[in-house]
């Protein structure tokens, strides 16, 4: 419980550092202390290792020495000198949860937060110019980044299977919707903010929930905690791709009614989950959405009427799937598995 607290804590400070308004007001759950402010006075994590340039005007972070802060802050100064980079693979697989980069710094290499599982947000100083590829791969955590006005150049696939990032707030030419982004932030991010005004949707539950609203729709976004049963609280309208994804922990979920949407990969992976109930208002089920849970025993359609499947997501018409097959819990799972990759819709 202290773990998911601190977790939990580390959050809100992402909720925070986005809400700059002088009451803190309008960004749902919302701590009293935001993180330190990316400039010359942070002082950054202490026992990180560097290296001098190779003209020695400047040190480049080369990964974390003998620092062992969660909270990661990349200092803008080391012993006397500038700190202008970040060194490719730096910090490949660490467990930080949180990360500031101080302003001063310039780079971030490729690779450099890769697979940090553990991390939840990153706010990314001002003058950084250039993110190369791959830095945050496999930051499965990622919930919400900042990018910076300064920032020219940005890799391919930066942000690739970083599936519950739901939040950028982007101040850069950048746009991560566009056909030419190449960063793969596109396939998970809700929202992207162009301005640090506007209001968080995330919202973390204490008990670890996370949940992302959105205009009418409120998201289950992911969970912090390692609790074996859950029971989503009613408001929940989707759950989003992606969502339970390689839970080892999950053995049974309930849904609420309210929910309408099971987007892909929800429950993929879930591999003690034992049974899973879709509640009568879903009108999609996503493709994959429960491909490798090995010890799904049943799928329980609580309405098995009106159900066509298609490749497609935005399909309007596709296959149609008896009721008959939907309401017995075991074909009903036996035809997901084998239609695995099939979108499921209902009139």
């Amino acid at each position: 419980m202290k773990k998911l607290k601190r977790l939990f804590a580390l959050i809100l400070l992402c909720v925070c550092f986005v809400c700059v308004s002088p009451s803190l007001t309008s960004c749902g759950n919302v701590s009293e202390s935001a993180p330190p402010k990316v400039d010359e006075t942070v002082e950054g994590s202490q026992g990180l290792s560097y290296v001098l340039s190779k003209d020695k005007s400047y040190y480049v972070v080369t990964g974390m020495g003998t620092c062992t802060d969660e909270a990661l802050v990349i200092p803008a100064e080391y012993k006397g000198l500038p700190v202008k980079e970040i060194r490719y693979d730096a910090f490949t697989g660490k467990a930080i949860t949180s990360l500031v980069v101080s302003d001063g710094v310039e780079k971030i290499g490729e690779g450099a937060f890769k697979a940090c599982r553990k991390l939840l947000w990153a706010n990314i100083g001002d003058s950084v110019e250039q993110i190369d590829q791959n830095a945050f791969q496999d930051c499965n955590y990622l919930l919400c980044v900042k990018l910076p006005k300064s920032l020219k150049t940005m890799g391919k696939m930066v942000f690739f299977y970083t599936y519950r990032l739901v939040e950028i707030y982007n101040e850069s030419s950048f746009n991560i919707y566009s056909g030419n982004d190449d960063s793969g932030a596109r396939s998970y991010c809700l929202t992207e903010h162009k301005s640090l005004t506007e209001p968080s949707g995330l919202d973390i539950a204490e008990n670890g929930y996370v949940t992302f609203t959105k205009g009418a729709d409120k998201y289950f976004v992911g969970y912090l905690g390692e609790e074996t049963t859950l029971n989503l609280p009613e408001g929940i309208t989707r759950i989003k791709n992606y969502a339970f994804y390689n839970n080892v922990n999950l053995v049974s979920v309930g849904l609420p009614s309210s929910v309408t949407r099971i987007e892909t990969r929800a429950f993929s992976k879930c591999n003690n989950l034992e049974t899973l109930t879709i509640p009568a208002a879903v009108t999609y089920f996503g493709s994959n959405a429960i491909t490798d849970s090995l010890r799904l025993e049943s799928v329980v359609f609580e309405n098995a009427q009106g159900w066509f499947y298609a490749n497609s997501r935005t399909a309007t018409e596709g296959t149609d799937v008896a009721e008959s097959v939907l309401s017995d819990s075991a074909s009903a799972l036996e035809f997901l598995r084998t239609n695995g990759t099939m979108h499921f819709f209902r009139n």
